[in-house]
């Protein structure tokens, strides 16, 4: 397989969606997910835990 300049660009697009992607889904759960799980005490039980989740 021959690497063209074409599929050079591509790979390089390919790279950046994915990274796009990442960073998109890393600030969408860092502004609902991971701020509520901060916010959990450490002497927390699971069942607390998973009722703070309902």
């Amino acid at each position: 397989m021959e690497i063209t300049i074409g599929n050079i660009i591509k790979i390089i697009l390919a790279v950046l969606v994915v990274v796009a992607v990442a960073y998109g889904l890393y600030r969408f759960f860092s502004n609902s997910v991971i701020s509520h799980f901060k916010n959990i005490g450490i002497g927390n039980t699971s069942i607390e835990l998973w009722m703070s989740l309902l």
